[in-house]
C-alpha cells in the first residue's frame, strides 16, 4: 500500500474513534444547548428584522418570539394529547370487543390448521390458549409490578424533562440576545479557524438529513392518519403516529402493519378497507424514497445500504437511540474525511 492509503486509512480510524467518544461522552453534555441553539438559529431572522424595522432590541424580540413558539407548542402538544388519550379512551373501553374479535380470527387460523395437518379438533387452539395463558401469568408477576415501579420513577423524570426543556428554551433566549457577541467570539476560536470547512459542511448536512426525517415523518403520520380515518378506524392518529415511528427504521417499515392489515380486510371480504390500507403503503414509499432521495441523496450521498449499517451499529453501541445516532455519525465522518482529505 502506498503512504497515502495509510494515512487515509488513519484519518478514517482516529476520526471514527472521535466520533464515537463524542457522541458516547460529550453529546449527553450539550445537547439540550444544541436545541437551543437549533431554536435560536430558527428565530433569529425574524428577531434582526424587528431589530431593524420596529428598534425593537434582541432581548424583546426573542422574548416575544420564544414565547410565542412555546404558546405554541403548548396548545399543538394539548391538542393532540386530548385527541391521543380521547382515542386511547375509547381503545380501552372497547378493548372486550376487540379481544372477541381476535380470539374469533385466532380460533378460524386454528381450525385450519388442525384440518391442514390432521390434527385432533381443538388442539391448535388449545395450544395458544397455554401460550396466552402463560404470557398473562408473566405479566401479572413480572411486567405490572415493573410498571407501577416505573411509573414512580416516571413521575420525576418528568419533572426532569420540564427542567430540561426550561434550559433549551432558557439558552435559545440567551444565545438569541448575544448572538453578535457569541458569533465573534466562535470566529475567533480555535475550533473555528481549523475546522471551518468541516463545521460547514456538518451544518449543511446534518441540518439536510433532520429536516429529511422531521419531513417524512410528518407526512407520513398524516398519510397514513386520513387513510386510516377514510376505512372508518376511530384510532387513525394513534395508529398513524405508531406507523410513522415504524417507518423511520429501514428493518421495520410502514409494511410491516399496513400490509397484513390490508390482506386481512381482503380476506374478509372488505376489499375498499383493504385497498386503502394497501394504496397507503404505497403512498408512504413514495414518499419516503422521494424525499430521501432529493434531500438525503443529493446534499448527503450516502447510499441507504450504508445508512441501515450505520443504524445497526448505532444500536449495538448506543442503545435505541442508535437508530438516529448510527446515521449521524456516519454523516459526520463522511463530511469530516471530504473536508479534511
Amino acid at each position: 500500500m502506498e503512504k497515502r492509503e495509510y494515512q487515509e486509512i488513519g484519518m478514517l480510524i482516529g476520526i471514527t474513534a472521535a466520533v464515537y467518544l463524542g457522541i458516547k461522552y460529550l453529546l449527553p453534555l450539550v445537547s439540550p444547548f444544541l436545541f437551543s441553539w437549533l431554536i435560536a438559529w430558527t428565530l433569529l431572522p425574524a428577531v434582526t428584522f424587528f431589530k431593524k424595522k420596529l428598534h425593537i432590541s434582541k432581548g424583546v424580540g426573542g422574548t416575544i418570539l420564544i414565547g410565542a413558539v412555546v404558546a405554541a407548542l403548548g396548545l399543538f402538544v394539548l391538542g393532540i394529547g386530548r385527541l391521543a388519550v380521547f382515542q386511547l379512551g375509547k381503545l380501552i373501553q372497547n378493548f372486550p370487543i376487540y379481544r372477541q374479535l381476535v380470539e374469533t380470527q385466532a380460533e378460524k387460523i386454528c381450525c385450519y390448521y388442525d384440518n391442514l395437518f390432521r390434527l385432533r379438533e381443538g388442539a391448535a387452539m388449545e395450544l395458544v390458549q397455554n401460550g396466552m395463558e402463560n404470557a398473562s401469568k408473566m405479566v401479572q408477576t413480572k411486567m405490572l409490578p415493573e410498571i407501577s415501579r416505573q411509573t414512580v420513577f416516571g413521575v420525576g423524570k418528568l419533572f426532569s424533562a420540564l427542567w430540561i426543556l426550561f434550559l433549551v428554551f432558557l439558552g435559545a433566549f440567551l444565545i438569541v440576545k448575544d448572538s453578535e457577541d457569541l458569533k465573534i467570539i466562535w470566529e475567533e476560536s480555535l475550533w473555528y479557524q481549523k475546522g471551518r470547512s468541516v463545521l460547514r459542511k456538518l451544518s449543511e448536512t446534518g441540518l439536510a438529513y433532520g429536516k429529511a426525517q422531521l419531513v417524512i415523518m410528518g407526512l407520513i403520520t398524516l398519510i397514513c392518519s386520513i387513510g386510516i380515518f377514510l376505512i372508518g378506524n376511530p384510532y387513525s392518529l394513534l395508529i398513524g403516529g405508531g406507523i410513522a415511528v415504524l417507518d423511520a427504521f429501514p428493518a421495520i417499515g410502514s409494511g410491516v402493519v399496513l400490509i397484513p392489515w390490508g390482506i386481512i380486510k381482503v380476506l374478509n371480504g372488505q376489499l375498499f378497507q383493504g385497498a386503502v390500507l394497501v394504496t397507503i403503503f404505497v403512498i408512504c414509499q413514495v414518499v419516503r424514497q422521494m424525499i430521501e432521495s432529493k434531500i438525503l441523496g443529493d446534499r448527503i450521498g450516502i447510499k441507504p445500504i450504508f445508512t441501515i449499517i450505520a443504524m445497526y451499529a448505532g444500536l449495538q453501541l448506543f442503545g435505541i437511540f442508535g437508530f438516529i445516532l448510527g446515521p449521524v455519525a456516519l454523516i459526520i465522518i463522511k463530511a469530516s474525511l471530504q473536508s479534511l482529505w
